[in-house]
């Protein structure tokens, strides 16, 4: 806090007045009755009690009132760091707190604060400064955008929300967050409304505060400061060595600091072969090169183990990211895919249409080409996803192992095609398709864009594909989209965990030109990420859910996470709020997932914000509290109990024992 008038303190030097006029104030000799004495003719009492501190509890009121007199000299007008919202007209508010849970959040500021730590505490700053009949809800901020609290006027549950709520190694969705914040207040009747954003805008998005319906608070400016970081994305063993991903902010003072491979005391060593590792210790270890952005370092080491770790040496912003697992072979998300390069390659030769449309989408997912649809589950267990093109039917052997891994979460597409007219005998078309469909050249000319809008804009491409043929679907399952004339091009069935998908379209451009749109893209984009939150999802970025059935606990570096749950889809799910190992329990079986961080996230310093919300902010939410009035009402109640206590001591020492003449001859105490 600061004083508007520093120099009024010096008043409080007066403290030690009355501590020196108690000192020097004598008391009367206290008289003793001594019976012998009436023998002896009276004498005058001249002894003196030893000079001793008296009435300290006078004392020390006395010394209150000299410091609240210097403290009001000092501070018609005192600054301390207590934030506020200016109610107009003194009318009651609706406020959406808003609060950046993202990792950068977790950076420390210029004054060794931790920025999540700080902005709770200005969080529940404004809920200390509230009124009956306020409304606040909380929103956070961290990927995705998630509602922590909707509007009440309950205070007791908002506290109680900031007091559950713990840091994350989140990504940051502002735009969505806001635009939640946003929602929470619209249909509440209160007509002064303000939507108050705690986060260090480490993010690209732009706020458009002056585009939104609801004002824009952006208090704390301590929350934006620069710093510098480096921190590990992820670390994975490829072949006999570990590939550690570090990213680190511009100009970030990295002299000193090192790269360590860690493993833990008694780990199995990686493979069929190798000693249990020994205590724990230092496997490989390499220095960290100044750097900006993203960058792989290379850890060789001669044994490898399952239980390992990265660790970057010395500090810097943020501790949270400075420590990661490991990630063992074979978590990398798998599709296979099933196509027939005569009818879904471009003329050229090369790789297929499908396999070309994969790797445009920059997944991280590995594609496996497969020549046949394996019959035993055991064969299928490497795949997160299957994209079967123009298959002509399943065996009852593959069916029963699809059956099988989708029940644990796989995610499967067939594109059938003009192959349905030559399928076997006996061949079946579960776990896709309830009924067999049928081939037929009489079709309209595409999709209609509304029954497909989940797809977003790139739906709007598959208006006209030209197709020359399309499979008929029996409508025995959830429709994604519709064909112009109603009839099912995309159908969902479940299974377990997993999906089971059709469509009526090949991938082959010489059926359509479904493979050249944008939507075609979109529809496999949205496959993988269906995988990658079942049974692919073996390593995803911090926030991004995994779907869970029923009995399944998944436990992390947070603990044992509770599940949340759909009603409108029936889909349950997890979000992984940290960085690190997890562990799926079903019974007696046991399923590893990692989640990563988002690269982005630990290189993108803090902005400022624009200048006209900065001014808006300082007119709205402010931390000028003007505490005369209760210092003057201080000083008042200090001085009117000494007066009350001087009486009560006055009084008390006139009805003590040897405060009245007495005729008696007294002794008195030495001196």
């Amino acid at each position: 806090m600061s004083f508007l008038f520093p120099a009024a303190l010096a008043i409080a030097v007066l403290v030690g007045v009355p501590v020196a006029a108690h000192f020097l104030r004598r008391g009367q000799a206290r008289e003793v009755t001594f019976p012998g004495a009436s023998l002896v003719p009276a004498a005058r009492a001249t002894a003196k009690q030893r000079a001793r501190l008296e009435d300290r509890g006078l004392l020390a009121l006395r010394a209150l009132l000299i410091l609240a007199l210097a403290l009001l000299g000092a501070s018609p007008l005192m600054q301390c760091s207590r934030l506020s919202v200016a109610r107009p007209g003194g009318a009651s508010m609706a406020l959406a707190i808003v609060l950046d849970d993202s990792l950068s959040m977790q950076a420390t500021t210029s004054e060794d604060d931790v920025r999540w730590e700080r902005a709770l505490a200005g969080a529940r700053q404004l809920l200390s400064n509230a009124r009956e009949g306020d409304a606040f809800s909380i929103v956070l901020a961290g990927a995705p955008a998630r509602l922590a609290l909707a509007a009440t006027t309950e205070l007791s549950a908002v506290r109680a929300s900031l007091d559950t709520l713990a840091a994350s190694s989140r990504s940051t969705d502002l735009a969505g967050a806001l635009g939640l914040a946003e929602s929470t207040l619209a249909e509440l009747p209160h007509v002064h409304k303000r939507v108050v954003l705690f986060s260090d805008l480490a993010t690209a998005e732009p706020l458009g505060a002056d585009e939104r319906a609801t004002p824009l608070l952006l208090p704390l400016p301590e929350l934006r400061e620069p710093f510098d970081n480096c921190g590990l994305v992820a670390a994975r063993v490829r072949g006999q060595a570990v590939d550690v991903e570090i990213a680190c902010t511009e100009g970030a003072d990295v002299s000193g600091r090192g790269v360590e491979l860690r493993v833990r005391e008694g780990t199995a060593a990686l493979g069929t072969e190798g000693k249990p590792a020994p205590a724990d210790a230092v496997l490989a270890r390499a220095e960290l090169t100044a750097r900006e952005g993203h960058a792989t370092v290379r850890l060789g080491a001669d044994a490898l183990y399952r239980d390992m770790r990265v660790q970057l040496t010395g500090r810097d912003a943020i501790a949270a990211d400075d420590e990661t697992p490991v990630i063992p072979p074979g978590h990398d998300l798998v599709v296979g895919v099933l196509v027939d390069p005569a009818t879904a390659s471009v003329q050229t030769g090369g790789a297929t249409v499908l396999e070309t449309g994969l790797r445009a989408l920059d997944s991280g997912a590995r594609i496996e080409p497969l020549t046949s649809l394996p019959e035993e589950a055991a064969d299928l267990e490497r795949f997160g996803a299957l994209i079967l093109d123009d298959p002509p039917g399943l065996t009852p052997e593959a069916r029963s192992a699809l059956q099988t891994w989708l029940e644990q979460g796989g995610v499967a597409l067939a594109l059938w095609g003009p192959a349905l007219r030559s399928a076997p005998l006996g061949s079946t078309f579960e776990p896709f398709l309830g009924g067999a469909p049928i081939w037929e050249t009489n079709t309209p000319d595409g999709i209609d864009p509304e029954s497909a809008g989940w797809l977003g804009e790139p739906a709007r491409s598959l208006g006209a594909l030209g197709a020359s043929g399309r499979a008929r679907l029996a409508e025995n399952g959830a429709v994604l989209a519709r064909w112009t004339d109603g009839e099912p091009w995309l159908l969902e069935r479940r299974h377990g965990r997993g999906i089971a998908s059709s469509s009526g379209l090949p991938v082959s451009v010489d059926q359509s030109d479904l493979a050249l749109r944008p939507g075609f893209l979109a529809l496999l984009d949205h496959v993988v990420q269906q995988a990658r939150s079942r049974r692919g999802g073996r390593e995803t970025v911090v926030g991004q859910a995994w779907e869970v059935g029923p009995g399944i606990q998944v436990e992390g570096p947070a603990g044992v996470l509770r599940a949340q749950h759909q009603p409108e889809s029936d889909r349950t799910y997890v979000e992984p709020p940290l960085h690190g190992r997890y562990h799926l329990r079903q019974g007696e079986t046991t399923e590893e997932r990692f989640a990563t961080l988002h690269p982005e996230e630990m290189v993108r310093q803090p902005r400022s914000g624009p200048a006209s919300l900065a001014q808006e902010t300082e007119q709205a939410a402010y931390t000028d509290v003007d505490v005369s009035r209760e210092l003057a009402f201080v000083v008042l109640a200090l001085g009117f109990i000494e007066l009350l206590a001087r009486a009560w001591l006055r009084r008390g020492r006139a009805g003590a024992p040897g405060s009245r003449p007495s005729s008696r001859p007294a002794t008195t105490e030495p001196t």
